[in-house]
């Protein structure tokens, strides 16, 4: 499926833990689910997992699956057969099941607004989140899944949570950081999975949150602590996001003015990030071919070497035999393809060294950029 709105990494993810980690002593939900991309790959997880337990359960798909006029935009829909296919308005849960049909059985659809729907289904194993938007779908699934989750078992993916537009999953993660433990980072996306370490008291689980709920300095120490819980390409985005977080009560003409800017940082930080993977997989790909090119001449070396072994009275004999003559063309072969490691492993370390020095100036400048935007609009830029 390339209509997707989730990177090949979180596909992987999805897949991976539905087929390794579900235990499935609770359920798994997917809210957000568009085209039924990751509630699929959830599925095809669920068919190899050994947990008889795990056999028995269904993906909980959530999604509006009504048409939005910003999807005609979307990268994974322009050039696609989707392209034109919807008009805003229109509903896309026929085509969402069509294209999932392999894993009808396997998936339970919920189509419908979120903040009305909620959750009545028991205990929560794994949450994926996509649908965190505002802060009316923040404390809907605050109120209504966080109560279902298990802890010490439950896991759940911010999908937003490196999104600038969505700073208040920051403001919710530092808030609830002493309950939810940060495990895996998934690159070349947005996503930052974390694991439910123990029960949120019950007077957080039903606050009505808002930005009036965080003061400033919790709202800086909160994205000076998300920061640190990502890779460095992905932390423009979160002083985009904190940025943003901390104009929300400006005038909507200052916020309007901004935003287009934070959306250029955002697909410049994604492109970056797409470069640079590219780059170390080209590398990485070209150095295991030669190693393994290697590892033949080194098996011919030693065929070679093996029939090469001389009566006793070779000393005597005056020109060099064909056996001889094919071990000295091996060895030279061989010495060459060393060689020609040697050379490809050095490229590849001035490589990373190259990508290590283009991540750092790149992010740092723009890092400092972004600090001096904000001095501009007014605010400090301490924190």
């Amino acid at each position: 499926m390339n209509e997707a709105m989730i990177s090949y990494y979180e596909r992987e993810y999805l897949e991976t833990y539905a087929r390794e980690e579900y235990l499935g002593v609770g359920e798994i939900v997917d809210l957000g689910c568009w085209m039924g991309v990751s509630s699929a790959q959830i599925a095809k997880g669920l068919q190899s997992n050994p947990h008889s337990a795990a056999q028995q359960r269904k993906v909980h798909a959530y999604d509006l699956f009504t048409w939005q006029p910003w999807m005609d935009s979307l990268s994974c829909v322009v050039g696609t057969s989707l392209e034109g296919k919807f008009k805003p308005g229109e509903s896309f849960l026929e085509e969402c099941m069509q294209r999932t049909s392999e894993w009808q059985e396997r998936i339970e659809f919920h189509p419908g607004d979120l903040n009305r729907l909620g959750w009545a289904g028991g205990s929560i194993e794994f949450l994926f989140i996509d649908t965190m938007k505002n802060w009316e779908l923040l404390n809907t699934i605050v109120h209504q899944f966080f109560p279902a989750l298990i802890p010490g078992k439950s896991t759940v993916v911010h999908q937003d949570f490196c999104f600038h537009t969505t700073y208040f999953i920051h403001l919710l993660a530092y808030r609830l950081r002493d309950y939810f433990e940060p495990y895996y980072d998934i690159p070349c996306s947005a996503s930052l999975a974390f694991k439910y370490i123990k029960p949120i008291p019950e007077h957080l689980l039903q606050l009505d949150y808002s930005l009036s709920s965080f003061t400033e300095a919790e709202i800086r120490a909160a994205f000076n602590y998300t920061q640190e819980l990502l890779s460095l390409e992905k932390r423009p985005i979160i002083i985009a996001s904190e940025i943003l977080a901390l104009i929300a009560d400006s005038s909507g003409e200052c916020q309007s003015r901004v935003s287009p800017s934070l959306d250029k940082l955002y697909v410049l930080q994604s492109n970056i990030v797409n470069q640079v993977h590219m780059q170390a997989i080209e590398a990485q790909s070209k150095l295991q071919a030669l190693q393994t090119e290697l590892e033949h001449v080194q098996n011919q070396l030693q065929i070679a070497q093996a029939a090469s072994t001389l009566p006793d009275n070779s000393s005597a004999q005056l020109e060099p035999t064909d056996t001889e003559l094919e071990l000295k063309q091996v060895k030279l072969k061989a010495h060459r393809r060393q060689k020609k490691i040697h050379s490809l492993t050095a490229q590849l370390e001035e490589a990373e060294r190259e990508i290590s020095a283009m991540h750092t100036s790149k992010f740092w400048k723009i890092r400092l950029g972004w600090f001096r935007f904000k001095r501009l609009l007014g605010l400090s830029s301490n924190g």
